[in-house]
């Protein structure tokens, strides 16, 4: 049986860098999903608190049925995760 021709430099170097480029784009899909999740959060987090009288989207705690934003949100999403035991909390 004849033994396989290897593969030259430059079809390995090709592959690494389709490799490569692939992996970039995969990179930029997860930064742009990050992006807009961080968007979003920072939306709500800046809502008035008089969002729930005027009506519209907001932040709130139950039972107490209080809207809430900035830092306060931080804080109680924080609390609310290491609850739940998530360890990046």
């Amino acid at each position: 049986m004849d033994k396989p021709e290897p593969l030259s430099d430059d079809i390995l170097a090709r592959a690494e860098r389709d490799e490569l480029v692939q992996k970039v784009y995969e990179l930029e899909s997860e930064r742009d999903a990050l992006r807009a999740d961080a968007e979003r959060y920072q939306w709500l987090r800046g809502r008035d608190l008089n969002t729930i009288a005027a009506g519209g989207v907001f932040a709130g705690m139950t039972p107490q049925n209080i809207v809430i934003n900035g830092a306060d949100l931080d804080s109680r999403i924080d609390a609310e995760r290491a609850a739940e035991g998530n360890p990046n909390a």
